[in-house]
């Protein structure tokens, strides 16, 4: 079966001239899509910030008690 001229044309037509501007409801939808993409990703990098620094922290504690024990040796 043949298909119509009209069906075949249509099928060729470009599908951007088809393209509708995003309406306020998608534009907000949007909006509110990568305000909380922004927000996740500035909790992502505080979260590992804290990591960080309380590893350092540790590390710090751990080198001064090692520091105490080494001095109260060296005394003792």
């Amino acid at each position: 079966m043949a298909e119509s001229s009209s069906a075949f044309f249509q099928k060729l037509r470009p599908k951007f001239l088809d393209w509708e501007p995003p309406t306020e409801e998608e534009k907000a939808l949007e909006v509110k899509a990568r305000r909380d993409a922004k927000a996740a990703e500035l909790q992502k990098v505080t979260a590992l910030a804290q990591a960080r620094e309380a590893e350092r922290a540790a590390l710090r504690k751990r080198r001064s008690e090692a520091k105490a024990r080494a001095k109260k040796m060296a005394r003792g």
